[in-house]
């Protein structure tokens, strides 16, 4: 069991428009502190992808949810969004979509989950510590 000190949770409300996702990259930058270059990049990319998904269908993206276990260096990100008009919440993202691949790809584990107009599609990130950085 993770000590209180090892968890950090992180929630972030986000506005429509491109400077809402990068104050939300920025967030995530900040939470990776002391976790390898490759690890921060591919979390972004992980992140980049859940927000953008959301957008190709036409979803805003209404909140963003970080939990970092530092004893187990895992990231789990959970992006929130809400449907914008009448089309239904797809269930998952497309399977023969580049988005996709890297979904199956980069973390541990993801998945999505749907409650009325709400979609929630998350991920597990592993996270490599820089040298010198461990707990």
């Amino acid at each position: 069991m993770p000590k209180p000190d090892q968890i950090l949770n992180a929630r972030m409300t986000l506005t429509d428009g491109p400077e809402s996702t990068s104050w939300a990259r920025s967030q995530v930058r900040l939470m990776l502190d002391g976790a390898t270059p490759e690890s921060v990049h591919q979390t972004l990319l992980v992140v980049d992808e859940l927000i953008s998904d959301a957008e190709r269908y036409r979803e805003q993206v209404t909140e963003i949810r970080l939990g970092l276990d530092r004893q187990a260096a895992r990231l789990r990100v959970e992006v929130d969004a809400e449907a914008t008009d009448d089309v239904p919440l797809p269930v998952s993202p497309d399977e023969t979509a580049d988005g996709r691949l890297l979904l199956e790809q980069l973390p541990l584990d993801w998945g999505v989950r749907g409650e009325g107009t709400t979609r929630t599609v998350w991920a597990v990130m592993n996270l490599a510590r820089r040298q010198g950085d461990q707990d």
